[in-house]
């Protein structure tokens, strides 16, 4: 669907999810989820994204000081595939 509708993309959101099987678990942050943000960013590359990424936690785990430090962690983790 990113690949497809790519060139769509106004916005984007960053935030993890992690499941077990079928099974939700969380939403940790991005780089501690289930998400293959290499090909993520390759597509969103490819398609000329150039507009804003947002670190969007959502997690029922990861809030207050936590939280910021899952912030932190995603920032840290997403900078390697900002060229």
């Amino acid at each position: 669907e990113l690949s497809d509708w790519g060139e769509r993309i106004a916005h984007f959101h960053v935030k993890g999810t992690t499941h077990a099987g079928k099974r939700w678990v969380d939403d940790p942050p991005a780089g501690m989820d289930d998400i293959k943000w290499g090909s993520v960013f390759s597509i969103l590359y490819a398609r000329d994204y150039n507009g804003d990424l947002s670190i969007e936690p959502h997690s029922g785990t990861w809030h207050g000081a936590l939280g910021d430090a899952g912030v932190a962690f995603t920032k840290n983790y997403i900078e390697q595939f900002m060229l």
